[in-house]
């Protein structure tokens, strides 16, 4: 695992431990339907990597503009 997967993974996990409601569904889904409740889980983990990733982006694009300008 990368530095940037582990961050996205606990990010991720620290998300959704603010959430108890989300939780609750969750347990409920992962005992009467633990296909849709890993689906759900991939598509908040896609979430949170995909704004990582811009976050990532926007950071790099700031700095290499920032350079730009310093020359």
């Amino acid at each position: 695992m990368t530095d940037i997967e582990a961050l996205k993974e606990s990010v991720s996990e620290k998300l959704y431990a603010q959430e108890p409601l989300a939780q609750a569904i969750l347990s409920y889904l992962n005992n009467s339907d633990p296909a849709a409740h890993q689906a759900i889980l991939n598509r908040f983990d896609e979430i949170v990597s995909a704004r990582i990733d811009c976050l990532i982006q926007e950071a790099l694009e700031n700095e290499s503009n920032t350079e730009k300008c310093r020359k």
